[in-house]
């Protein structure tokens, strides 16, 4: 089961907030890299996630034009072989009986 964007935010607000603890160390990221408030670290995950969407978004527009010129050519190269076949038989009306 996939977790949900509001699922995902409140993990990433969870370490951003309080990180895990090293061993050896109060925590993971020095005192001065941690968010201000909860209100930054929820800004922060959305910013990333926005990112996130517009990068797969590029991919998803990338793949439907591979498709698209797929299906173009694959439509010119059926026009080619069907205009030579009628081209053969006006030629030669005789040779395919």
């Amino acid at each position: 089961m996939r977790p949900t964007r509001s699922r995902i935010i409140a993990i990433l607000v969870t370490f951003a907030v309080s990180p895990p603890a090293v061993a050896g160390s109060a925590s993971a990221l020095p005192q001065n890299a941690r968010p201000a408030s909860k209100a930054q670290a929820i800004k922060r995950a959305e910013t990333g996630m926005n990112r996130n969407s517009e990068l797969r978004m590029i991919q998803l527009q990338s793949a439907v034009s591979q498709r698209q010129s797929a299906v173009h050519m694959t439509t010119r190269m059926m026009r080619g072989i069907e205009d030579s076949r009628r081209q053969m038989l006006k030629n030669c009306p005789d040779c395919f009986r």
